[in-house]
């Protein structure tokens, strides 16, 4: 009889842990989601609004949607033409004035306003991506290697085409700056941007001419630029750079290339205008200033009043 009894309390007692205590439950062998998955959810969340934001930011500088894609082999052809058509630009002006058919100090200039306006015109061609920017930039980055060479006096002909003076230290001075310029500016794409595109007309063409009609006709000169800065050479920095810089911005748009800044412009072509011959006028100011380098506060001054007379409107 007791046997039983204690049978039943045992039976009781386990009857009762089975039903009152938690049973543990086996892992479940369900496959867990991804990692890209659960991130992804977690950015469908608070975390969108803010991270959303930084596409825009990069794309407002770019004139477009930003890929982070690979180099498409099409980038590698645009850079080579730009290549190929800068070093035929330079070697038609070098053998000039080597063969002492051209002046070396028109043909500096002659060389400075069009090397960078011919790299602008392959950038709508180059796709839209970040890695794009490298490449392209290969491209003042070859010349900046062959300043660098001329330097140290194994490109003589570059020397005498890019000089005032014909001392090969010239060639690591402006020239090399406004390949820095064109470097940086392509790096941080600006150049898909109104502010780079006129920064860089403003620096090339505004500049050049500006050089080249004042040591010609340059006979009224300003007062403060112990007779090196003349009335007339400004005007042609002004109109020059006006011309230009209009008519690089219509390529872009004639190509369907957005520059980022110009968007309100859309049908108010007349607003355009008047913003880019301001800017113009302001540069050729800048460039008569005793100090600095044109090379580097020309463009500055281009770029900074781009952005604020476009931005907002």
């Amino acid at each position: 009889m007791k046997l039983f009894t204690i049978a039943a309390v045992c039976g009781n007692a386990y009857s009762f842990s089975q039903t009152s205590l938690p049973t543990k439950k086996r892992p479940s062998l369900a496959r867990k989601p991804p990692l890209s998955s659960a991130i992804g959810g977690m950015l469908d969340g608070p975390l969108a609004s803010s991270s959303s934001r930084l596409p825009d930011l990069v794309s407002s500088l770019r004139g477009g949607a930003v890929h982070v894609a690979a180099v498409q082999p099409a980038d590698f052809a645009c850079a080579l033409v730009g290549v190929v058509g800068a070093s035929l630009w330079l070697k038609i002006w070098t053998s000039l004035a080597s063969a002492g058919k051209i002046d070396p100090k028109l043909s500096r200039k002659i060389v400075h306003s069009g090397s960078a306006p011919l790299f602008l015109l392959t950038w709508p061609f180059f796709s839209d991506s970040l890695a794009s920017r490298a490449v392209a930039a290969l491209v003042p980055l070859v010349f900046m290697a062959r300043l660098v060479l001329a330097r140290r006096g194994r490109q003589p002909e570059l020397v005498k085409a890019i000089s005032r003076t014909g001392d090969s230290a010239e060639a690591t001075g402006g020239p090399f700056t406004y390949c820095a310029v064109l470097i940086a500016l392509t790096l941080s794409g600006g150049l898909r941007s109104a502010a780079g595109v006129v920064a860089v007309m403003q620096m090339a063409v505004g500049d050049g001419l500006a050089d080249i009609v004042g040591r010609r006709v340059g006979k009224t000169k300003w007062p403060w630029s112990d007779g090196s800065k003349s009335v007339e050479g400004s005007l042609a920095f002004a109109l020059g750079a006006f011309v230009s810089s209009l008519a690089m911005v219509q390529w872009f748009a004639l190509l369907g290339t957005p520059l980022a800044g110009l968007e309100a412009f859309q049908g108010c072509f007349l607003g355009l205008v008047w913003r880019l011959g301001v800017i113009s006028v302001a540069c050729a100011a800048v460039e008569l200033l005793p100090i600095g380098d044109d090379n580097l506060n020309v463009p500055v001054t281009g770029a900074l009043l781009t952005h604020f007379l476009t931005s907002g409107l």
